[in-house]
């Protein structure tokens, strides 16, 4: 079982290798640093004691990654501006109506994958693995997923 002292000293690895990664963009490691500790928890099995660092490295840089690939839309302005795209906005207890109809329309299977990737936060990977699914399957829901919800909600707001 690992100590609160050991996650601070975990944290403290993954946001300074963060930080090199992103140039001292503070912030921004620490985001990444958070997301890495995180999945570090979510599978704790796989991890020994000897290779948490390598593993840690690894999730940093993939989440690094994964940050510079969202377009410029998505993501965090250089110059500190967010753009103004508006996030669906979230009820007690869900979604506003607009996105649950945009969700409950959309196939089970898609909605799952859809759901466990960008609302759970679980990686690809991570996912193919929960529903039991080959990698490329659950990468093409998602995709799939995110332009359907896309067209779903431009019709909503166009009317």
């Amino acid at each position: 079982m690992i100590d609160e002292k050991e996650w601070g000293r975990r944290h403290k690895y993954a946001y300074h290798f963060a930080l090199q990664l992103t140039k001292g963009h503070a912030q921004l490691a620490e985001d990444i640093a958070q997301e890495a500790i995180l999945s570090m928890i979510r599978r704790p099995c796989e991890i020994e004691d000897k290779t948490w660092k390598a593993f840690l490295r690894k999730v940093v840089h993939r989440r690094w990654v994964d940050y510079w690939r969202k377009p410029m839309n998505v993501r965090e302005r250089p110059h500190g501006t967010m753009c103004n795209h508006k996030a669906p906005t979230v009820k007690s207890g869900g979604y506003d109506d607009e996105t649950k109809a945009a969700l409950d329309a959309m196939p089970p299977e898609m909605r799952e994958c859809v759901m466990s990737v960008l609302v759970d936060g679980y990686t690809h990977q991570e996912t193919a693995e929960r529903f039991d699914l080959p990698l490329g399957t659950v990468l093409s829901r998602v995709y799939r997923g995110k332009h359907h919800l896309k067209r779903e909600l431009e019709k909503t707001h166009a009317n």
